[in-house]
């Protein structure tokens, strides 16, 4: 994840991905918000959708996140010329369960789909620019 290349670009993916069930299961959001792009739409939705569970008191455990990669590479954006890499992983999410506050569970049941990242390297490390969901073949 050190080094900005494609094999960095895909241990950083399979890391934000991996935060997902941290964020989740503790309502720490601050390495999310470090990895997400101010612009990518998915880490936003993450973010609040977490924040907002957190702020109702609620908290989540199973979840665990499974990603096996797909494909991934190197583009150039068209406007700036900066590198983009991008990282496809199909992923498996377990059950999830909810704890509300008043001891009452909510299950999320488990599901999978592949997404596609894009990451770019800045000077303080990677960033998650977009996420986007693969359409149904």
């Amino acid at each position: 994840m050190a080094e900005e290349s494609v094999d960095g670009a895909i241990a950083a993916a399979t890391y934000y991905v991996q935060l997902m069930q941290y964020a989740q299961a503790t309502g720490d959001l601050e390495e999310w918000a470090a990895l997400s792009g101010p612009e990518c739409v998915f880490c936003a939705r993450v973010h609040d959708l977490v924040a907002d569970r957190n702020a109702r008191g609620v908290y989540a455990s199973g979840g665990e996140v499974h990603a096996d990669l797909v494909r991934s590479g190197l583009d150039y954006d068209l406007n700036s010329g900066a590198a983009v890499y991008y990282v496809d992983l199909a992923l498996e999410i377990d059950d999830l369960t909810q704890h509300h506050p008043d001891g009452t569970t909510t299950l999320e049941e488990a599901w999978g789909h592949t997404f596609r990242l894009f990451l770019t390297r800045t000077e303080l490390g990677w960033l998650v620019v977009d996420v986007l969901r693969e359409a149904e073949d």
